[in-house]
């Protein structure tokens, strides 16, 4: 067992040298190995500027400002056929693909003008290599990137035999790898699977996400992203984080149902996601441990519930034998069967007070009438209160508004009203001159309006006042 284990570690020693040696000669900047190597390629290649790692529409920029998109891929027995996805074409003026042995060997460069793409799907196959394809004898590298790349590239063929990885993706093997041994876990045959990674012998499913963390000046960021979580339908989330040589430095499962915004969740989520468990201990200051996990096939080994540990532990202090308790020192002793009388004094104490609020309801409940006697006078009281708002609000609904006196006209001639009685006969009424003007007090005030104002302000109709007065009104 120890000879597999010293084993794995050497290789993953040697493997982190060989990638901090293409870091140091500038060859990658992220552990996207087979990318990095191809985007290092093609900028020596055609002498352009690599842009910056978030730039995601382009990889590079010439110095005539054409932009280039870059894509890698180690490829076997000369197979050229590459499908590539989620390409913003409109983005980019060349679409460059760089094809690798398995020994980092550069076997072709492709050069693709944007316009001969109309698809962010887009296969590359042997028919292109020809009107594309770039002559790389033109490809100058130095002697010592040519010696670190292929000595990255025996490393990485060593943890392939060795069956630590299985694809270009080294840091997301490797954490799988540490997955699958640590829960005994079966990965997907599809290196491609897209809901989950692994399964279990009870058929639960897993996602692994792995981030390599360690002190350095290209690795300062606390919140690490956790890519591609939206829509996953594993059951259970693994996060495996790697330290500088590659070798496990964490490992935490929690349900996949309880990870909170899984589009952008991070490697934090392990400090914070209910239900999170730990299965090797954090050494990262800022991810916590936490509980320990249990794994799967020891569950139903788990000891029982609180309360009947208890009650074990009652009823194997009541069997402890002369013999036995001679073991105990008399002190503690008393100590311990005093703590048990009081806590059974307090349980039954509660189970009386349990049991005289249940004779209490239960004779109130069951008393002939009690209910009627008891309800009725409350209900007579609230529908006197009812109706008596009722008649309230009634009453003032129908209260006439009050509406304020019109002003007191006076006229220096008083006019006498038209007799009913007169059968039609009009008295003699004094002349009225309907050019004088009409003094009306109001608050105090003289105010001088016209006859015409006047039966403006009183609402009245001239028409239905002429043929009641007749023609005495001219």
């Amino acid at each position: 067992m120890e000879k597999p284990v010293k084993k794995r570690e050497t290789l993953l020693k040697e493997f982190a040298k060989c990638s901090d040696k293409l870091f140091t000669l500038g060859i990658i900047r992220t552990d996207s190995f087979t990318g990095e190597i191809g985007e290092f390629i093609a900028s020596r290649y055609f002498k352009l500027d690599l842009a910056d790692r978030s730039t995601k529409a382009y990889d590079a920029v010439c110095s005539k400002g054409y932009k280039y998109q870059i894509k890698s891929k180690v490829t076997t027995d000369n197979h050229f056929n590459y499908r590539l996805s989620n390409l913003k074409y409109q983005d980019f003026d060349f679409l460059v693909v760089v094809f690798f042995d398995s020994h980092y060997n550069t076997l072709a460069i492709l050069k693709i003008p944007s316009d001969k793409i109309n698809s962010e799907q887009y296969l590359v196959s042997s028919a292109q290599i020809n009107p594309f394809s770039q002559d790389i004898t033109k490809l100058k590298l130095s002697q010592k990137e040519q010696h670190a790349i292929g000595n990255f590239a025996q490393s990485y063929l060593d943890l392939q035999n060795a069956g630590i990885i299985r694809s270009c993706k080294v840091v997301g093997d490797i954490g799988e790898y540490y997955a699958c041994k640590h829960l005994k876990l079966q990965l997907c045959d599809n290196k491609n699977e897209k809901g989950f990674d692994a399964v279990n012998q009870k058929g639960l499913t897993f996602e692994i996400k792995t981030r390599r963390v360690y002190e350095s000046g290209r690795r300062t960021s606390e919140t690490r992203r956790l890519n591609n979580l939206s829509d996953k339908s594993a059951d259970y989330l693994v996060v495996v984080t790697l330290n500088h040589a590659f070798e496990c430095s964490g490992m935490w499962i929690m349900p996949m149902k309880n990870v909170v915004n899984p589009k952008s969740a991070h490697l934090k989520i392990v400090n914070t996601t209910a239900g999170v468990k730990n299965i090797v201990p954090s050494q990262i200051s800022w991810l916590t441990t936490g509980e320990k996990f249990v794994p799967f096939n020891d569950m139903k080994k788990q000891k029982s519930s609180p309360l009947s540990q208890n009650n074990k532990r009652a009823k194997t202090t009541k069997k402890v034998s002369s013999k036995d308790s001679q073991i105990l020192d008399d002190d503690a002793l008393k100590k311990i069967v005093s703590q048990m009388n009081i806590a059974q004094n307090n349980n039954l104490k509660a189970q009386e007070d349990i049991s005289i609020e249940q004779e209490e309801f239960s004779y109130w409940r069951n008393t002939p009438g009690t209910s009627l006697f008891i309800k009725l006078p409350i209900y007579i009281v609230l529908l006197i209160i009812v109706l008596v708002l009722f008649g309230y609000f009634l009453d003032q609904t129908k209260k006439p508004t009050t509406p304020e006196p019109w002003p007191k006209i006076t006229q220096e001639d008083n006019v006498p009203l038209r007799d009913k009685n007169t059968d039609n006969q009009l008295p003699a009424y004094p002349k009225i001159n309907f050019d004088n003007t009409i003094k009306i007090k109001s608050k105090g005030k003289t105010i001088k309006v016209s006859p015409e104002q006047v039966l403006e302000q009183m609402d009245i109709d001239y028409d239905d006042l002429r043929d009641y007065l007749g023609d005495e009104l001219r």
